[in-house]
């Protein structure tokens, strides 16, 4: 019993005593903040450093700005990637049919598309032969380091392929992504 009151004894002795301490500090502040107006900008930057810029601060507006730049840079990526994938650069691979006119296809994008050689991403799609339009599902999408990501595919491209949920799963597990060396 005498430690737990030792132990409480101590516990409120420290909360006082920071409690004075930040007294104080606050005290000293805001005498010296009128001498030296250094002092009164300060606060923001603590804000800054901590996390919690203000709004419009310069901190703020520096966030802001890296912010837009990683986003400019991932949207050249995604152009990137996009014009490649229109350009002739998509090394296509057909997989194994799957029914009557519905088969799998891969669209693999290399470094080198001429030599097939460093494996950028491949595209893996279920493919509907309609009348010459082969409208595609994304089924899957694998990456230069062997990851293979899952595509969501919608009701209504299943309601177009004719296909079930289950079925795409089944479809999914053999795309014709090209081997990893």
């Amino acid at each position: 019993m005498r430690r737990i009151k030792g132990a409480i004894g101590t516990a409120i002795g420290f909360c006082m005593a920071a409690g004075f301490t930040c007294l104080i500090l606050a005290l000293v502040y805001s005498l010296a903040s009128e001498q030296m107006p250094a002092l009164k900008s300060i606060w923001p930057e603590l804000r800054c450093v901590a996390g919690f810029p203000e709004n419009g601060s310069s901190c703020a507006s520096q966030e802001i700005a890296t912010l837009e730049d990683e986003l400019r840079n991932s949207e050249q990526e995604r152009k990137r990637a996009s014009d490649a994938i229109v350009g002739d650069r998509l090394v296509y691979t057909q997989g194994e049919k799957l029914k009557d006119g519905v088969y799998l296809a891969a669209g693999t994008l290399y470094q080198d598309t001429a030599a097939q050689t460093g494996l950028i991403q491949s595209y893996c799609w279920v493919v509907a032969d309609i009348s010459g339009l082969d409208p595609r599902a994304a089924v899957a999408v694998m990456y230069g380091d062997g990851r293979i990501e899952k595509q969501k595919v919608t009701p209504e491209e299943l309601a177009m392929l004719e296909m079930t949920a289950r079925e795409v799963d089944s479809a999914r597990a053999a795309c014709p992504f090209p081997k990893r060396s």
